[in-house]
């Protein structure tokens, strides 16, 4: 209770110290008038909405690219795209602790001059990107009409007027690709339909992350510890796809997985194994994902990148958000991921657990997944692709 009594009144001043903020930095003259998207979600959403960048820009008659402000783990893959003019990254924690680094990046933002500010994310924040569409004082602010997974009630009432125009949703549950087609079909793009993200070859490897035998990704990470399956269980899937199919077996993930990535290497034993946990950026790991024969994972964004670079994955998927970024729609055709799962009747609780408070554990509904329905994931990718 003492913690929500603190956020309560830590928005509020946030919220305040921004608005006077605004009256400050305001830019009238907007020479080159940009558009501006706010898109400040973690990588997997980011490229689950990167197929819509083209028919958002075309909605509006700007000749230039559009400006883009990301969270800062997606500065490098923005950049790379060559879909946007400026890519601004953002650190989303220190946002909303250091406000001498929120006074600089609000200060930037309203010296852009953008005359349309968009921002197409479903589940607002209300510290993050609703203060940033807020901050650019362009005359005409869009954002989506949200639901409550990340914002409360009366944040929404009150970010809800930073808005010129909200763009309404449907209320049914939606996958995440279908849920930004209806954003772009609501603004006026009547014509526009869900599709697999699709990323270009981004960057050229260097020899010491080129692989030249046959090899398959595993990432034993995720964004929680509720998320991550045990890495013993990796490892015996991973000593079965070694000693069956001969693939070299390759750990990837971010910095902090580096000794989770040297433990799981450890357990499978392979000594021509290799751990790149926390060793490549975004584009390289995208590059590396689309040379490897398949990939798997928990719930993270390399299941998105894997799709993305047209390489198999599996994915072993809880069920806090069953449905809403996973599985991919069956009508999309191309290469999706095959999720594995333990299906429980709590499925879509937003992480909430009924059953524990544990979160230094994974929930239920992942740790039930069995080693056995991995395999046999992997094997219906091998009898689906079987040479390369």
């Amino acid at each position: 209770m003492l913690k929500k009594i603190f956020w309560f009144f830590f928005s509020l001043f946030l919220a305040s110290f921004d608005g006077l903020l605004n009256l400050k930095f305001r830019f009238d003259e907007r020479e080159h008038s940009p558009l501006l998207i706010v898109r400040v979600d973690n990588i997997g959403d980011f490229i689950l909405w990167l197929p819509f960048v083209k028919n958002l820009h075309a909605r509006y008659s700007f000749n230039k690219k559009p400006i883009l402000i990301c969270n800062r783990t997606c500065f490098e893959l923005a950049q790379a795209t060559g879909l946007f003019s400026k890519v601004i990254g953002v650190n989303n924690l220190r946002f909303t602790r250091d406000l001498k680094y929120r006074y600089r990046m609000l200060r930037n933002i309203a010296s852009l001059g953008a005359s349309v500010a968009i921002q197409p994310t479903y589940s607002r924040v209300f510290l993050i990107g609703d203060s940033l569409v807020r901050a650019s004082n362009a005359k005409e602010r869009i954002g989506f009409d949200c639901d409550l997974s990340n914002i409360s009630p009366w944040q929404k009432r009150i970010s809800d007027r930073w808005y010129t125009q909200l763009v309404p949703a449907s209320l049914s549950p939606m996958m995440e690709l279908n849920r930004n087609a209806e954003f772009l079909r609501n603004l006026g793009k009547s014509d526009v339909y869900a599709s697999l993200p699709v990323l270009p070859e981004l960057v050229k490897l260097a020899t010491d992350k080129t692989i030249s035998e046959d090899y398959f990704i595993m990432f034993p990470g995720a964004s929680s510890p509720i998320k991550i399956w045990p890495v013993e269980s990796f490892a015996r899937v991973a000593r079965k796809i070694v000693d069956e199919y001969g693939f070299v077996p390759v750990i990837c993930g971010g910095e902090m997985e580096q000794e989770l990535g040297d433990l799981l290497l450890r357990r499978i034993g392979d000594d021509r194994g290799k751990n790149y946990a926390g060793e490549t950026s975004i584009p390289e790991l995208s590059e590396m994902v689309r040379g490897a024969r398949f990939v798997v994972s928990n719930d993270t964004s390399v299941v998105h990148i894997a799709t993305a670079v047209a390489t198999p994955s599996v994915c072993i998927l809880g069920g806090g958000h069953y449905g809403r970024f996973l599985p991919y729609p069956v009508e999309l055709e191309g290469v999706k991921p095959i999720t594995v799962i333990n299906k429980m009747n709590c499925f879509c609780c937003n992480w909430r657990c009924q059953f524990t408070d544990d979160q230094s554990r994974p929930y239920p509904c992942v740790e039930g997944i069995s080693i056995q329905q991995v395999k046999c994931a992997v094997d219906l990718v091998m009898r689906q692709t079987p040479t390369q």
